[in-house]
């Protein structure tokens, strides 16, 4: 549950892993500690590089809210959520 992005190609992206998953209706999002969402990613090879997205701009050292919500492959609704440790 944390993540260095620092551009080494180790451990520089957050993101989700599982099976069963319907790519077709997954959605992962990032939070700031304020409530203030700072990624979207819609399928499940989509993951966090640390960055605001659509700016660009890296967000500093903390901890952050993620939130995934999908269907499996049986068409079931899940959410999943947790936090991750952003380490600069």
């Amino acid at each position: 549950n944390a993540f260095t992005p620092n551009k080494d190609n180790k451990n520089d992206v957050f993101f989700a892993e599982g099976v069963g998953i319907d790519d077709n209706d997954y959605h992962f999002y990032i939070y700031s500690r304020w409530g203030e969402l700072l990624f979207e990613g819609n399928k499940l090879n989509d993951g966090w590089d640390g960055t605001k997205q659509g700016k660009g701009s890296e967000c500093p050292m903390g901890t952050y809210a993620w939130l995934i919500q999908f269907s499996d492959l049986q068409g079931k609704k899940h959410e999943a959520k947790g936090s991750v440790v952003l380490v600069r």
